[in-house]
């Protein structure tokens, strides 16, 4: 039986950036098959760095916090980036015909403008911006965050409360 393509056991084999870098990985992989042994050691890294942006892309999906998940992100930029270095020894080398190192370059641009668009993302892609308690705050579909109260020290405290009362200051600063 056929499964649709929408409906994945994993949120992240859902994500279009996945999808193009496994399409990336599978195009490293083709590109370098027919490397002489002399030079298996920039296919394999190539390989290995193309396969590592889908990878940590899936791992982000799977963490916790925003932070850890931005972390992981920046990892597949970092692998992304090592592609191009290794693309340009290629080009170097003469290792990969043209055609299809633009074809590589092109599939690289597309998933680094995919990833810095999540990266770009707010802290909390549900978040819309709501009124609660007179204050601008974010909140999620999940729960309600609501900003810590002020911590004014007793004498601001009083200024506030004397000038929310009288409308002047207590006391003009010299």
């Amino acid at each position: 039986m056929k499964q649709s393509s929408k409906t994945s056991d994993f949120l992240f084999q859902n994500l279009r950036v996945y999808q193009q870098a496994l399409m990336l990985a599978e195009q490293v992989s083709a590109a370098t098959a027919g490397f002489l042994r002399t030079d298996r050691y920039v296919a394999d890294q190539l390989n290995r760095a193309s396969l590592s942006i889908a990878l940590n892309i899936a791992e982000s999906t799977g963490r916790a916090t925003q932070a850890d998940r931005r972390r992981f992100l920046f990892m597949a930029r970092g692998s992304l980036h090592e592609c191009v270095a290794l693309l340009d020894l290629c080009k170097r080398k003469n290792l990969v015909p043209t055609q299809s190192r633009a074809a590589l370059t092109q599939q690289l641009v597309t998933v680094a403008k995919m990833l810095s668009g999540m990266l770009a993302r707010p802290a909390d892609p549900d978040a819309v911006r709501e009124v609660a308690g007179g204050r601008l705050c974010l909140t999620s579909r999940r729960r309600l965050s609501v900003p810590p109260p002020l911590r004014l020290s007793p004498l601001r405290l009083f200024e506030l409360q004397h000038i929310t009362q009288n409308g002047v200051a207590p006391y003009d600063p010299p």
